[in-house]
Formats: structure tokens, C-alpha cells, sequence
């Protein structure tokens, strides 16, 4: 029997890939809205054409490096949850600028690691 890690990792990289983001919500946790530009199969199954992806854990945009600067920023200012004004503002950006493709979903030992690619770039 495959380790259901592998298998959960090969679902969410043909779920999410070939998709654009297109919106998010923030509460207890995020989530993050694709909708998929062209139909695709896995498995002789049609995938949906739109998906959430729930975000249970930390994550962030950028390097962890980058991502601590900009939240450091909003603690000078005293916002007591610095976190979710940045994440507000980067997926605001996100869906704004002409729309994100999702090229390619990586999984490593740190997480998975999703590559943007700006639509029409």
C-alpha cells in the first residue's frame, strides 16, 4: 500500500496545477479559491473546475525571510495580528495583478511549495 502521504501529494499537485487563483478568505485559517483554465483528467476522472484549498497550518508568500520583514513592519505599527493584514494585502496583489497561474506544486520536507506564474507572462 503507498505511504497515503505520496498519494495525498499527487492529488493536491493535479488539483492545483494548471490553475488560476482567484480568491481567498481569512478566518481561523485560510483559503485560497483556482479555478481551472482548461479541463483535465486524473485518473480518467474529470477534476472540478473550481477548488479551495484550506491552509491549516502556518504558511507564507516569499521566503520566510521576506515574509518576517513584512509582518515585523505592521508590529512597529502596533497591529496586534500582523499577520493577517499582510496576508490580506499579498493575496489582494495576487488576484489583481492580471491574475496567477499555478505552474508547478512541490512537495519537500519543509511543506509544499506552489510556483506563480503571472497570466500573459
Amino acid at each position: 500500500m503507498k505511504n497515503n502521504r505520496t498519494i495525498a501529494e499527487k492529488v493536491a499537485k493535479v488539483l492545483i496545477q494548471n490553475t488560476a487563483y482567484t480568491g481567498f478568505s481569512y478566518d481561523t485559517f485560510s483559503v485560497l479559491r483556482f479555478d481551472r483554465i482548461v479541463e483535465a483528467e486524473f485518473e480518467g476522472k474529470l477534476l472540478p473546475w473550481s477548488i479551495q484549498l484550506e491552509i491549516m497550518t502556518d504558511w507564507w508568500l516569499d521566503s520566510p525571510e521576506e515574509w518576517n520583514e513584512k509582518v515585523e513592519k505592521l508590529k512597529q505599527d502596533k497591529i496586534v495580528e500582523p499577520i493577517e493584514p499582510v496576508f490580506a494585502y499579498e493575496l489582494t496583489c495576487l488576484k489583481w495583478m492580471d491574475g496567477s497561474e499555478v505552474k508547478q506544486v512541490i512537495f519537500s520536507e519543509d511543506g509544499m511549495i506552489m510556483n506563480l506564474r503571472m497570466i500573459g507572462q
